[in-house]
């Protein structure tokens, strides 16, 4: 299990930021499932709205709500 930060969330959704490729390349070779909490995903919509990518968090949140209804099926 990898406990996944809010830098590594933003560097997976915001494609100016200097980490999403490397963010991308891990995510497609990963094997653990990640984990994360509430404080971090707050804080990562936070940091992308503040970046101005409202379409970038509202995807981030569409994820999320689609991951959470996967988890509980």
């Amino acid at each position: 299990m990898i406990i996944a930060d809010t830098g590594f969330w933003v560097g997976l959704f915001d494609h100016s930021d200097s980490n999403h490729v490397r963010c991308k390349s891990f995510l497609s070779q990963c094997r653990e499932p990640l984990i994360t909490t509430a404080p971090v995903l707050t804080e990562t919509v936070h940091l992308l709205n503040q970046r101005r990518y409202q379409k970038i968090a509202l995807d981030f949140l569409k994820l999320l709500v689609h991951l959470v209804r996967v988890l509980k099926d």
